[in-house]
């Protein structure tokens, strides 16, 4: 099956910023993990943040979405020391809310989530 979803992703010094953008199947979902991990190891950091945007398309099925745990898990062991993602819809933040728990924050405006990572960076 073709893949559906697409990641953009790019560094900001320690923060990987990661552009979610429409609804993501199982082999689309693999591959974004795919991607972040390669973006993190092509840094060779050993701390770091991560700043995720979902457009408003940005969901998929109960098993893409283990591939968003899956990933989360994996960036906690790897060196991200926060995360945070800006959602366009109360369906996306309940979605992760239930999924993620409290190991991220999630915002509604790219400024306050921007402001939040920059002060947990500094601690």
């Amino acid at each position: 099956m073709n893949k559906h979803g697409e990641v953009l992703l790019s560094w900001e010094g320690s923060i990987l910023i990661v552009k979610v953008k429409g609804p993501f199947n199982d082999e689309g979902a693999i591959d974004a993990v795919h991607e972040i991990k390669k973006s993190v190891y092509s840094k060779n950091i050993a701390t770091w943040y991560r700043l995720g945007f979902w457009d408003e398309e940005a969901l998929g099925s109960p098993s893409t979405f283990n591939q968003v745990k899956e990933i989360h898990e994996w960036s906690l062991a790897n060196g991200c020391k926060r995360t945070a993602v800006v959602v366009c819809n109360s369906l996306q933040h309940s979605v992760l809310e239930n999924l993620l728990g409290g190991t991220v924050q999630i915002f509604r405006i790219e400024a306050d989530a921007k402001k939040w990572l920059l002060s947990q960076s500094k601690t």
